[in-house]
């Protein structure tokens, strides 16, 4: 990795996991500030990812933080392109190839923008007595224009018919605003929650935290993950989705629905299926989970074979016309 402290950019392998990245950079004080990316999944599944580009971060999003690629084509020539000061200069070559799942080349490395590591980083975590109560608390925030700058809310699994649920949120920036949003997100939560002891990923009960933590907890190792899908969907069918998903993994291999992210009109949701030994089971969960996002009005934004042996994965998503227009266009 080669970090330019004046441009504020960081050329890196596209093999490298998140993870890896973010270490190395704060490591010089720097950090590229998507604490939502999977830190298990390598950069390259992000870049190359089918459909919309990208799930845990938006496609413009990921696009902005690329200042320059380095690609090789599909006749062996490697080129580079560069980000675009207007529309009017030419085509941002940067949307062709993200998201194209190598149709147009293969990305290799890349120049990350990064920035400065922020002045206070704070954290905490609650159990909501109820999902209801979890989801409404965090819709309110968020339309308020406090949103963290990272979340995690997930249902307990401890018990199959409990409906407690696990929010866990992050802030960073100025030490003035940082403690000032914190505080009102804190506030917010005095009732109808209970504060735990430790934040997550702060076993030590510190408040000071480095980055959101992963996505995915371990598994059992005796199942591995197979399939990761992302799904977008409105507050108000959040709650109701992710309890479906709990009674679904009582009997099935899924990981606990996780509320990743939170925009101002709906929420990303990401949740990984295990194998259970049947190839077609696998993919006849995913695509049912895909028709209960449609009927639910939501989205799927990201389908990821984790394998690598799946090519057919696209075929599970229920046909969405905005899809179908992206894919026509890489």
């Amino acid at each position: 990795m080669k970090i330019d402290g004046y441009s504020l950019l960081a050329t890196v392998d596209c093999a490298e996991k998140p993870s890896a990245i973010e270490k190395a950079l704060r490591t010089e004080g720097y950090t590229f500030g998507l604490g939502t990316l999977d830190n298990e999944t390598f950069l390259k599944n992000y870049l190359h990812g089918d459909a919309l580009l990208d799930a845990h971060i938006s496609g413009a999003d990921l696009v902005g933080l690329c200042a320059s690629m380095k690609i090789r084509l599909l006749n062996g020539n490697t080129q580079r392109t560069v980000e675009t000061p207007r529309s009017a200069a030419g085509p941002d070559l940067r949307f062709l190839l993200l998201g194209g799942a190598g149709r147009a080349g293969d990305i290799e490395e890349l120049a990350l923008k990064i920035r400065p590591l922020p002045d206070k980083m704070l954290a905490a975590t609650y159990i909501a007595h109820n999902l209801e109560t979890a989801v409404e608390t965090l819709r309110i925030r968020v339309q308020n224009f406090n949103p963290p700058a990272w979340v995690r809310l997930t249902l307990l699994d401890d018990d199959i018919q409990s409906d407690q649920a696990r929010l866990s949120f992050g802030f960073e920036g100025s030490a003035k605003l940082c403690e000032g949003q914190f505080d009102d997100f804190c506030a917010a939560c005095a009732t109808g929650f209970t504060k735990t002891q430790a934040p997550a990923g702060c076993p030590d009960g510190s408040h000071n935290m480095a980055g959101a933590p992963p996505l995915f907890s371990d598994m059992s190792k005796t199942h591995k993950p197979e399939i990761q899908i992302g799904i977008m969907l409105s507050w108000e069918c959040c709650a109701a989705f992710m309890r479906e998903m709990k009674k679904r993994s009582a009997g099935i291999y899924i990981q606990q629905c996780v509320l990743s992210k939170a925009y101002h009109h709906a929420a990303l949701l990401s949740l990984r299926i295990y194998s259970s030994g049947t190839r077609d089971w696998i993919e006849n969960e995913a695509h049912e989970i895909s028709e209960l996002t449609k009927k639910d009005g939501g989205r799927v934004l990201e389908l990821i074979d984790l394998t690598g042996e799946r090519t057919n994965l696209k075929n599970i998503v229920p046909s969405d016309p905005l899809i179908e227009r992206i894919r026509r266009v890489i």
